[in-house]
């Protein structure tokens, strides 16, 4: 994600290219309790947050509750 959001407000163009399909074996651990993902998906929203923060796209983080 730091990739793409730093390459995007650098002013590269980024494109999406299909290089094929892919059946990721860790489906089957997750697909019934997707929850165990959190972690991962916590990450990347701090991620997400942090690079807007930084490039002045997100100024209301100060009101938030946590």
């Amino acid at each position: 994600m730091w990739f793409l959001i730093t390459a995007a407000t650098s002013g590269f163009k980024i494109d999406e290219v299909f290089l094929g399909k892919k059946d990721h074996s860790s489906f089957n651990e997750y697909k019934e309790d997707v929850g165990v993902l959190s972690k991962m998906a916590e990450q990347v929203l701090f991620t997400i947050l942090k690079q807007a923060v930084e490039h002045g796209r997100f100024d209301q983080y100060q009101y938030m509750d946590t």
